[in-house]
């Protein structure tokens, strides 16, 4: 089906750009995605939650900027 497809190549091309993060942030990222809270994750990285939460939420911005060919490569 063609929406299935379209899904599956945004996904791939989100986890592409997610892997061309800076390491923290493509750390900080795939612990997100796997639903891990951003307390547990600043215990793991070495972050304040507060710090995770607000580097998620600029992630989150940059990530969709360049999904959309509106942000840097």
């Amino acid at each position: 089906d063609v929406d299935d497809a379209h899904y599956r190549l945004d996904a791939e091309r989100l986890i592409n750009l997610i892997h061309r993060l800076k390491p923290l942030d493509r750390e900080i990222m795939l612990l997100y995605l796997e639903d891990i809270d951003a307390v547990t994750i600043g215990e793991i990285t070495g972050a304040s939650g507060a710090n995770v939460r607000t580097k998620i939420h600029r992630i989150k911005i940059v990530l969709a900027r360049r999904l959309t060919g509106r942000g840097e490569r």
